[in-house]
């Protein structure tokens, strides 16, 4: 009995020393970090691409949800977007934050590779839908809650004069390896079509998606957390009672604090153009893209290998052109790369528009091809945005409370792209005498309203983020 408590107590030390007490002390603890946040970032998007797109839709379709509904549910990430809300403040709250991250990330992941075990259930189809749409929408809610603690988390790894060449390395390597585990699951989803039990597919993906949860645990468990302490006016560091005393007066201060940023946030004339520049943007993406996943495999009859190839093909493309426009951007703004990218992203979505199962290979690889020029000035361009609108000292509640908003609208718009696709499935396909899937005019739409942002940047943004960069 004394030998196994001996035990505990030796483990549950070893557990404090590993989450409590890891502080980087010097420059190599600090480079050792960033290295295991890169396995982190790898095996995350590995993750988010495997749970998502054409494997989600797969799975969706196997339990029988209808091409509207498998749209509502893809875009459930978009919607989760508002969990960022409570996430902030649990980051200001927290003064040991490793522990709570790795636990809810592991979580997080795990609810993913369940997600695809679900077909292998003995319970009813009905019961398969409800325990797959919660088991999916919890996945992701965790994860958002995690996202802006995570996010402090690397930050304090990273000097700012060093951000810029680290997250660009950081986010090479997590778009290569991801694409190139999701291109190797895409051959095997081919394959396994062709097996007595083609569902054998979903347990394949759940046991690699397992062993990237596995990974990802260890890498965030071997990431140090800088010190955090509360220091009184004489710059002592204080402990017991004071911190008590400090935390709960804190809490009221923030507490007050987010209902006047909420309010200053939105009634500031400068970033209110950033938040409806976001909320054009994610209406115009998640009116379409969450029914592009159905679209390609039940419809177009793409294979798994040929969709994982082009975006790999698109994934190289963006990961060549994000530099050079860095660099145009430092020239002249990142309003115009985004003008000229959203311009690009337009026609690809309307070029999308025109797809059918004749052309589809060579509409689909032009479409991929475009996207991945277009991405590259994209998601640089509208986080640069937001920072420039933003006011200094406020950026990441300005930055949770915009993602917030447009989260909440993403998800709208593809309530409102459901509805259309469904009454047009319910006309059989047919407009007009003519032959048409509702996907060509959610796309249609999407192009519309990119076409729509770009004029609203051009005449209300450009030239205020010109007089801000300059």
């Amino acid at each position: 009995m004394e030998s196994i408590r001996y035990y505990l107590y030796f483990l549950l030390g070893k557990l404090r020393q590993q989450y409590f007490m890891q502080i980087p002390e010097n420059d190599q603890e600090y480079k050792k970090s960033r290295k295991w946040f890169i396995v982190d970032g790898a095996t995350a998007v590995t993750i988010g691409l495997l749970s998502g797109g054409a494997f989600l839709a797969a799975i969706l379709r196997a339990l029988g949800i209808s091409d509207s509904l498998n749209g509502i549910i893809s875009a459930i990430p978009s919607l989760a977007c508002v969990i960022q809300l409570a996430g902030m403040e649990l980051a200001k709250r927290m003064q040991k934050i490793k522990l709570f991250v790795c636990i809810f990330a592991i979580i997080h992941r795990l609810m993913f590779a369940f997600l695809y075990f679900i077909p292998f259930l003995k319970i009813s189809t009905s019961w398969k839908v409800i325990l797959c749409i919660f088991v999916f929408s919890t996945g992701h809610i965790l994860g958002q809650l995690i996202a802006p603690i995570g996010g402090n988390w690397i930050s304090s790894l990273v000097p700012e004069n060093a951000r810029g060449k680290y997250f660009s390395n950081r986010d090479c390597i997590m778009v290569l390896v991801s694409v190139t585990i999701s291109l190797g699951t895409g051959q095997f989803f081919d394959k396994f079509k062709a097996w007595d039990n083609p569902d054998a597919k979903f347990l394949f993906i759940s046991l690699l998606i397992l062993t990237m949860a596995a990974i990802n645990f260890i890498a965030l468990s071997m990431i140090k957390e800088p010190r955090f302490s509360y220091f009184s006016s004489d710059n002592k560091e204080m402990h017991g009672n004071l911190v008590k005393k400090r935390v709960h007066r804190d809490k009221n201060k923030d507490c007050e604090k987010f209902r006047v940023t909420f309010k200053k946030v939105v009634l500031d004339k400068s970033f209110r153009r950033s938040i409806i520049l976001t909320i054009l943007w994610q209406s115009a993406f998640f009116f379409s893209t969450p029914y592009f996943g159905i679209y390609q495999i039940s419809d177009l009859k793409l294979s798994y290998t040929y969709i994982m190839i082009m975006s790999f093909l698109g994934s190289l493309v963006r990961i060549m052109l994000t530099p050079i426009g860095g660099k145009i951007a430092d020239k002249k703004s990142w309003a115009l790369v985004l003008k000229v990218a959203l311009s690009i992203m337009a026609l690809a979505f309307i070029i999308n528009a025109f797809t059918v199962p004749s052309n589809s290979q060579i509409m689909f690889a032009i479409y991929a091809v475009l996207t991945g020029i277009a991405w590259a000035g994209v998601a640089p361009g509208i986080f640069s945005i937001q920072l420039d609108l933003a006011p200094d000292g406020d950026k990441t509640a300005y930055l949770g409370i915009n993602a917030a908003i447009m989260g909440a609208c993403g998800f709208l718009s593809s309530l409102v792209g459901g509805y259309i696709l469904q009454l047009v499935i319910d006309r059989g396909n047919q407009i007009l005498g003519y032959q048409v899937y509702g996907q060509q005019l959610l796309s249609l739409g999407s192009g519309i309203l990119l076409l729509v942002l770009v004029v609203y940047i051009k005449y209300r943004v450009e030239k205020v983020c010109i007089e801000t960069e300059h």
